[in-house]
């Protein structure tokens, strides 16, 4: 439904945020985590759910003390995200973080592990184990939403679609591969690459340049309003709010258009471009 301008240019372009738009976040984690620590978890009689939050907890704590977390910050990188990248591309100021965040992983696993009473002796190797798996299983066994790769390939061919997402990009990208949707994208654009994140309108200009299109032939579609449509308006483009839960919007800045799921969009993009 429309919720703002309702006079729009003919548009080519789509730009998609990432989590909670194309794939689940927290929801992955989670799976992820079951799946990759369950049977080390049974070796020593350990409650999932307490694990996952006990190490989910502290990789926040610790996080928040890291040398870069204002900087992160800007980026939307934060936990538990951390617990999955090798910081091993992009800016200097990420790069420089990778041998920080060996120990900060290894710190986060053990230091839970010894919280739930697993002995200090075992708590290394046992905290390597899951942390390896855990990652290898979010870089294969990431799943998108049903209404995602539904609605993409209903929307007309000769749309141009990219992707604008704050996030490390070895994870982001993980992510897209093993949910089957990065081919849908002839362009992605993560705040890890460029070291601007949402709602900085310049993100916006390098998937606009890099796709060679003006930002008024463009759409932009996202999940959260301080991120995405702030980001939107930032960047001068038409906005399409994603809003699953059916949140009611109080304050500015409101988008143009409102979907509850992802299968509204090829019609109204369809009606954009009639």
């Amino acid at each position: 439904m429309a919720t703002g301008r309702s006079a729009v240019p003919r548009i080519d372009t789509l730009l998609f945020d990432l989590d909670n738009t194309l794939v689940p976040e927290r929801p992955n984690y989670e799976r992820a985590f079951t799946d990759a620590c369950a049977e080390a978890a049974a070796r020593y009689e350990l409650d999932l759910d307490r694990l996952r939050e006990a190490v989910f907890t502290i990789s926040d704590e610790m996080w928040r003390r890291s040398p870069r977390f204002e900087y992160c910050a800007a980026l939307g990188i934060a936990s538990p995200t951390t617990l999955l990248s090798e910081f091993a591309e992009g800016p200097p100021e990420l790069v420089g973080l990778r041998e920080w965040a060996r120990s900060y992983r290894a710190r986060c696993w053990s230091d839970a592990l010894a919280r739930l009473g697993v002995p200090r002796g075992a708590t290394g190797a046992l905290g390597r184990e899951m942390d390896d798996s855990f990652r290898r299983r979010m870089r294969t066994a990431c799943v998108g939403y049903d209404d995602a790769i539904v609605a993409l390939a209903q929307l007309d061919r000769g749309i141009r679609l990219a992707v604008v997402s704050n996030g490390p990009s070895d994870v982001q990208d993980a992510k897209l591969h093993a949910s089957g949707l990065r081919d849908f994208f002839a362009v992605t654009v993560f705040s890890g690459a460029v070291g601007i994140g949402k709602p900085d309108a310049r993100i916006f200009a390098i998937a606009l340049e890099r796709i060679g299109v003006g930002h008024d032939a463009a759409v932009f579609i996202g999940d959260t309003q301080e991120r995405d449509i702030a980001g939107a308006r930032n960047a001068g483009l038409t906005c399409v709010w994603l809003n699953r839960p059916g949140t009611r919007l109080t304050r500015e800045p409101h988008p143009d258009f409102e979907i509850a799921t992802l299968l509204e969009l090829p019609a109204l993009v369809a009606n954009l471009r009639s």
